[in-house]
């Protein structure tokens, strides 16, 4: 019952947010129909409802009325947290009425990249967004960068768009005095990786997230 009710709490707040959002565009002294926007939401924030019962969490997100989520744990296995595998994400949120528009990956090396792609084409998805890097990983990012553009290489003769998404440690300056955020930015092919800029991290770095956007214009297809 617990459970049940902290699903029906978060699912209220997620549907009173989302509700708003549509309204923008109306304007006062409008008569036009407001135009129609399409709105998801990212999986990570109900994971402990999908881990409880996955099919559940992903029918009643999909009642709400959202038109598509990201996932997220996608990985060179193709098995998702809970064990659930690509075919079975896809056809789960399908039925639900809703589609998956973008993956969060784990971090993972270019010659893995094929393994990626595979399950990215069985969710449908349109991007697949590395999301984290480990404390162990989160060095060497020169390499780091190298590695994103042969896997964003991969991914565009796929068809699929493929990206980075930060959080407030790239922002730390290394050794060197060098800010990790930058370095990628600075070494990854616009035409390969893009950036999905989670505003919240900026702002929890003490970052000004306009400033680069401004300063790395058409980087950021992605924002959150």
């Amino acid at each position: 019952m617990n459970s049940r009710r902290e699903f029906l709490k978060k699912s209220a707040l997620m549907a009173a947010g989302a509700s708003t959002l549509p309204l923008i565009n109306m304007g006062c002294a409008s008569t036009k129909e407001p135009m129609k926007k399409e709105i998801g939401v990212q999986l990570w924030s109900v994971r402990d409802l999908l881990e409880q019962n996955f099919d559940e969490a992903i029918n009643r997100i999909g009642a709400i009325g959202f038109d598509y989520v990201e996932s997220f744990g996608l990985n060179p296995t193709g098995i998702f947290p809970g064990l659930v595998t690509a075919n079975k994400y896809e056809r789960t949120v399908k039925a639900a009425g809703m589609r998956i528009a973008s993956s969060h990956a784990s971090y993972f090396q270019a010659e893995e990249a094929p393994l990626v792609i595979e399950s990215a084409q069985r969710l449908d998805v349109d991007w697949v967004i590395i999301a984290w890097l480990s404390e162990e990983q989160r060095s060497g990012y020169y390499q780091i960068a190298e590695n994103l553009n042969a896997i964003g290489e991969q991914f565009k003769a796929a068809g699929i768009g493929f990206g980075y998404h930060n959080h407030d440690f790239e922002f730390d300056p290394t050794e060197e005095g060098e800010i990790p955020q930058e370095i990628l930015m600075d070494n990854t092919d616009p035409d390969l990786v893009s950036y999905q800029a989670d505003l919240y991290w900026f702002k929890k770095a003490g970052v000004d997230p306009l400033m680069y956007i401004e300063k790395y214009p058409g980087r950021s297809e992605e924002h959150t």
